[in-house]
C-alpha cells in the first residue's frame, strides 16, 4: 500500500488530498464517493474516517476539514464524535482507524 500512494505523492508530504487518498484506497472507494453527498454506510463510514485523520493527523480546523468535502463544521463535529465512539467500543475499528494513522505517519517521516 505504501508504494502505491507514495506514487500517488513523490514528496511524501500530508496533505488532505493525501488522506483521502490513503483512506479511499484503504477503504477500496474511489476519492470522487469520498466527497460525494451520498449518505450510504459503505460511503459515509470512509468519509468520517478521513474527517477524524484529518483532524488527529494533520491538525486543520473544522472548518478546514468541512470544506473539504463540502460539509459545514457540525458535520465534521458529528463525524469526530462517531469515529471515536466506534473505537472505544468496536476494536476492529480501532485496528482499522489506527492502520491508517500510522500509515500515514510513516509517509511523512
Amino acid at each position: 500500500m505504501r508504494r502505491e500512494v507514495a506514487l500517488l505523492n513523490p514528496h511524501n508530504n500530508l496533505s488532505p488530498m493525501l488522506v483521502k487518498r490513503v483512506v479511499a484506497h484503504g477503504f477500496d472507494i474511489s476519492q470522487r464517493d469520498l466527497v460525494s453527498k451520498s449518505r450510504v454506510v459503505e460511503v459515509c463510514w470512509p468519509r468520517q474516517v478521513a474527517m477524524f485523520l484529518m483532524r488527529e493527523v494533520l491538525r486543520m480546523k473544522l472548518t478546514a476539514i468541512a470544506h473539504q468535502f463540502n460539509k459545514d463544521h457540525g458535520t465534521v463535529i458529528s463525524a469526530l464524535t462517531t469515529v471515536r465512539a466506534r473505537m472505544d467500543t468496536e476494536p476492529l475499528v480501532a485496528q482499522k482507524v489506527e492502520q491508517l494513522r500510522a500509515f500515514l505517519m510513516r509517509l511523512n517521516s
